[in-house]
């Protein structure tokens, strides 16, 4: 979950990050959704990260987008831009 005071800015810096990451790892998509009925988070917008494949097929291509320069430099810019509220990692229970 991400805090910040420019969202259009911040989305369109994630539409470039995705390309980015989508270069390093194909089957990873990025998706954001913006906090509407929250409390105090109401406003935060929640970056998502998804790989069809399994745990060990995500935490490779992590690695490659971790390793990867300009991802990297993208990353670095985005401090100015948000504030990481938090980090979580899901896994999906089938039904």
């Amino acid at each position: 979950m991400v805090d910040t005071d420019d969202v259009a800015a911040y989305t369109a810096q994630l539409k470039k990050g995705s390309g980015l990451i989508n270069n390093v790892a194909p089957n990873m998509k990025m998706r954001a959704w913006q906090a509407t009925f929250a409390g105090d988070a109401t406003g935060a917008v929640i970056v998502g990260i998804e790989h069809p494949g399994s745990l060990a097929d995500f935490a490779t291509a992590w690695e490659k987008i971790q390793a990867d320069a300009s991802v990297s430099k993208w990353l670095s810019g985005l401090s100015g831009l948000r504030a990481i509220i938090s980090d979580s990692l899901y896994s999906e229970i089938p039904l």
